[in-house]
């Protein structure tokens, strides 16, 4: 299971039968190279209605992992602009309408995370950087359209106020820390920080 399968077998909204996917970003990858290769055998499910988060269990997760450690634990995820070119889409109408739908379920997903303490949340691979080598993601989402995806995905992790609460089982830390979430800007791209205006 991987940071990319994971979220696809467990969001709502997809097949339980995983089919062969074609990559819908260009990578420039020949043949024989690694990423090429990995991108052509990819095998996930297809999604066949609308996406929801599904059975991500993101803070149960978490909570398991800060269980079993006395250093605060971060957690990482897929964006939903690679979700999105990574399936097959049997429901939604263009991949524009795709990514905001995966953004609006991680976004849920990702504030329950914030909610149980987690101090540090890391979005794998925004897409943002690689518009001006790529080109538009999908040929329609430019750096402010994937800017708006980005900052609706984590919409409230950083301005949830702090619970004061450790998980259950958690191990308090330092006294230097009070053990409860820290998902501020200062974990989040400048992006997140505030919307960029242009």
């Amino acid at each position: 299971m991987s940071w990319q399968s994971y979220p696809l077998t467990h969001m709502a909204g997809f097949s339980t039968a995983a089919v062969p996917s074609a990559y819908q970003l260009a990578t420039g990858a020949p043949r024989g190279h690694i990423l090429h290769d990995f991108l052509e055998a990819r095998v996930l499910p297809k999604i066949t209605g609308p996406v929801g988060p599904g059975n991500l269990q993101y803070a149960a997760m978490w909570k398991v992992a800060q269980r079993v450690t006395r250093k605060p634990v971060k957690f990482g995820t897929i964006l939903p602009e690679l979700l999105a070119a990574s399936v097959a889409d049997e429901y939604y109408k263009d991949p524009v309408e795709r990514t905001w739908a995966l953004s609006d379920a991680l976004k849920s997903e990702l504030g329950g995370l914030a909610d149980a303490g987690c101090p540090v949340i890391q979005l794998e691979e925004p897409q943002i950087h690689m518009v001006p080598v790529r080109g538009k993601t999908f040929g329609k989402l430019d750096v402010d359209e994937l800017v708006k995806i980005f900052n609706n995905t984590v919409k409230g992790c950083a301005t949830r106020p702090k619970s004061g609460a450790i998980p259950a089982g958690a191990t308090p830390r330092s006294s230097g820390s009070s053990g409860t979430s820290r998902a501020t800007s200062r974990h989040l791209p400048r992006s997140t920080r505030s919307t960029p205006t242009r």
